[in-house]
């Protein structure tokens, strides 16, 4: 578990320096502080251990702010935007290196995106298997 408030991967940035196109990125983005948090997060758990080169089956729990519109004390469904799959981008891409060689390795996906319930803690969930035959 990280608990750090989960932040989306945002859109690449395209502008043109010398009449050529270049992709820039915002080194103040709040995405980079969170995929810093994930990286801290695994290192820390998975200690001096290689990366794994296997297979992999990848299961991530989003816990968002619940906002003050909603009521009640359970969780409830994050249904709205961000994109479930930028949250899923920023952190599969914060454990290149730390426990997978590449997130090309991840062949099985499933992630979700809840408001939390009254004094749960927001972060992400994660679940790493290695995968087995088909």
């Amino acid at each position: 578990f990280v608990p750090h408030t989960p932040v989306p991967m945002p859109r690449p940035r395209v502008g043109t320096m010398g009449g050529k196109p270049r992709v820039y990125r915002d080194d103040k983005h709040p995405v980079h502080a969170f995929k810093d948090a994930v990286w801290v997060a695994a290192k820390g758990f998975w200690l001096n251990v290689w990366p794994l080169v296997c297979s992999l089956h990848v299961r991530l729990a989003f816990t968002l702010p619940r906002p003050k519109r909603l009521k009640g004390t359970l969780a409830a469904w994050h249904d709205k935007r961000p994109d479930l799959d930028n949250y899923v981008k920023a952190t599969l891409d914060a454990l290149n290196g730390v426990l997978w060689a590449d997130d090309g390795q991840v062949c099985s996906l499933y992630a979700t995106k809840t408001y939390a319930a009254a004094n749960e803690l927001v972060g992400v969930k994660i679940t790493v298997m290695p995968a087995g035959e088909l």
